[in-house]
């Protein structure tokens, strides 16, 4: 055999022996370089997933990405199946109800050669891919329909899963070049709450929510939601659809107003579901309300809440916690993504808490000359270990939780934190080691001295005129009839507003025909105000001009004009004192917060306001749209904050706060 090789100038040429079989090494090298690489071995087989992919603590089954693997060192076989393997670092594991998977063949015609059955093992951390004939070096296939489930915990960070193919996975052959992560955020309340059964609440503690510290998983397609256990015997009142929303990353929360919160303790407006996040709900089985979000979150960013509103509890008491949501709805799966790190406690009032303790007795509560509110009682003679001191500052309700405690023995406690003029509503209840309480009766004390008038002196004889001695008659029998007077005001119209701070401004306001009570006799006092019952109490106290709209299209997608409330909505819109939501709608049976009402009331009055210059609440500043509003009803001794200097633009206002505010109005 002869080889030539074509010279330019002498023609073609022989090629040697010795050259040629240089040549043919030459071509052996080439190719023994592209199979085992550089290094000299032979090169790794690969696996890379479509899509990096991130998932919430406790979300159902999900299906994988697809992902491709690829031949190339030749090793799969009928004696080496494939094994893809999750790490035990990530926190998932592959679904092993779900045995069936696709497969796509890329280069070649693998999939002819591997079964679409596969098994799991190690405790179903691995699948295993079954090669019923060897492949062809560089095949490669996609495989799909795979499920991930048991979201257990959060990773801690991302993770790859792994490929292996020698038959036991004693060492990993390639890790897939994306990713995958379980991660969650997290709820904590500022304190334990105790809530009596019987009795309807509004969140007056502050729950903060903290996205995770390395996967962010808070995003606008699925909105935060935060359940309430069905063990816990209440609701959300669907019918309070505003909370308050604070916490250093606000403004990645929709205002109810519309656009990002832009400021802290911003009004939002939330929805409510049943307990699957998704279903409508009605008043008894709201357990999800849902927070939307405005703009996606980072790591570490969080949110407060507070202000929202239970129904009334039920059942026989219990202990649970709050939980957190932030999967899309179709993905919760049978526990929680978090739960609260604190508890709520449901338990009996004074009722009857199912056990032999009895609550303090001859309780008797006085302000001293230090401007200290003093109470003593008597100890309960049963088995107690401690007694409690709830209290709210009006208008503000009585907290469940207790404000302070004393030990048994003491019967006595003195509230140094009390300013002139508070009205405090207190409740004392023993508690025993179980956690039953009993309370005594609710009191309510207004902090204000006791002046004793001084005598006068009459040790000088005067001559009293027969003129001055009438005139000081008449004086007594004016001073008794105006005592007679007062008398007749303390008392009350309503079966619920005897004892309460806000009787007086109830009574004017019931008197003038502006608000009633309900037909069971009672005026709930400290129920919210719809913005129907609002709107009325504007017109007829300031006698806006109203008319029968009956058969009107009405400016509200919401407002039906044979609605009892039509003709005042319609008043305050046609005098531009309302203008309804960026929707279309009013709304008219949700509550209205204290910033919603100070514009109306203002407006309404016809009040001129002016730019304000400086703040009187740490929840209020000067870019806030209603603070002039806020301003104007404080410098006119009509609205004033809480204790903690707050003013709460967002908390809803209530009927007996509504009475004070427009009887000051009306005078």
């Amino acid at each position: 055999m002869s080889f030539f090789k074509k010279n330019p100038e002498t023609g073609p040429s022989m090629i040697t022996r010795s050259s040629f079989r240089f040549l043919k090494l030459a071509l052996a090298s080439t190719l023994l370089f592209l199979i085992f690489g550089a290094s000299g071995a032979l090169a790794a087989d690969t696996i890379s997933s479509a899509a990096n992919q991130s998932f919430v603590v406790n979300q159902t089954a999900v299906a994988a990405s697809d992902f491709t693997i690829t031949n190339v060192d030749n090793d799969m076989s009928a004696a080496n199946d494939v094994r893809v393997s999750i790490p035990t670092g990530l926190n998932t594991n592959w679904d092993a109800s779900d045995t069936t998977i696709t497969c796509a063949n890329l280069v070649g015609t693998p999939c002819s050669n591997i079964s679409t059955t596969v098994t799991y093992t190690d405790g179903n951390k691995t699948m295993v891919i079954d090669v019923t004939t060897n492949l062809s070096i560089n095949d490669s296939f996609r495989i799909g329909s795979a499920t991930l489930s048991g979201f257990t915990a959060r990773s801690g960070g991302t993770d790859s899963l792994d490929l292996c193919v020698d038959g036991s996975c004693s060492a990993i052959e390639a890790a897939d070049d994306k990713t995958k992560s379980v991660s969650g955020p997290t709820i904590l309340s500022s304190a334990a709450q105790t809530l009596f059964i019987g009795t309807a609440y509004t969140m007056n503690w502050v729950a903060t929510i903290t996205e995770d510290a390395n996967i962010a998983t808070i995003n606008t397609t699925d909105d935060i939601t935060v359940r309430i256990p069905s063990s816990l015997g209440f609701a959300f009142d669907s019918g309070d659809t505003s909370i308050v929303v604070g916490g250093t990353d606000y403004a990645k929360i929709t205002a109810g107003a519309g656009g990002a919160c832009p400021a802290t303790n911003c009004a939002v407006t939330v929805t409510f579901a049943q307990s699957n996040g998704s279903s409508a709900c009605s008043s008894t089985n709201c357990l999800t309300m849902i927070i939307p979000v405005q703009s996606n979150w980072a790591v570490g960013d969080d949110i407060t809440f507070t202000g929202a509103s239970f129904t009334v509890i039920s059942g026989t008491g219990a202990i649970d916690n709050l939980e957190l949501e932030v999967a899309n709805s179709s993905l919760f799966g049978a526990s929680a993504a978090d739960t609260d790190g604190v508890t709520l406690t449901t338990t009996a009032s004074n009722e009857g808490g199912g056990s032999d303790l009895d609550p303090p007795s001859n309780l008797n509560i006085a302000v001293n000359d230090s401007m200290e509110v003093e109470i003593t009682w008597d100890d309960p003679t049963g088995t107690f270990t401690s007694i409690e001191i709830l209290r709210g500052v009006a208008p503000s309700l009585v907290s469940g939780t207790a404000y302070d405690s004393v030990g048994p023995g003491v019967e006595s406690y003195t509230d140094t934190d009390v300013s002139e003029g508070d009205v405090i509503t207190y409740i004392i209840r023993s508690k025993d080691s179980r956690g039953n309480v009993e309370a005594l009766e609710e009191v309510t004390i207004t902090v204000e001295l006791t002046v004793e008038e001084e005598e006068e002196d009459t040790t000088e004889d005067e001559e009293v005129t027969e003129e001055e001695e009438t005139s000081e008659e008449e004086e007594i029998e004016d001073e008794e009839v105006t005592e007679e007077e007062e008398i007749e005001v303390e008392e009350s119209y309503f079966s619920d507003t005897s004892s309460h701070w806000a009787l007086a401004y109830i009574n004017a306001l019931y008197e003038a025909g502006v608000l009633s009570g309900y037909e069971d006799g009672s005026f709930n006092p400290d129920a919210e105000i719809t913005r129907a019952e609002f709107s009325k109490v504007l017109v007829v106290a300031f006698d806006l001009e109203i008319r029968d709209v009956s058969g009107e299209e009405m400016p509200f997608t919401d407002l039906d004009a044979e609605a009892w409330y039509a003709s005042y909505v319609i008043a305050l819109h046609e005098a531009g004192i309302i203008e309804g939501y960026t929707d279309g709608t009013f709304l008219p049976n949700a509550s209205i917060n204290r910033a919603e009402a100070s514009k109306m009331i203002v407006l309404t009055v016809g009040a001129e306001t002016s730019v304000a210059t400086e703040v009187r609440y740490e929840d209020v500043t000067l870019s806030d749209w209603f603070v002039a509003y806020v301003e104007y009803l404080t410098v006119h001794n009509v609205m004033s904050g809480y204790e903690d200097g707050s003013f709460g633009p967002g908390n809803a206002i209530t009927r007996g706060e509504v009475s004070k505010i427009v009887s000051l109005l009306m005078e």
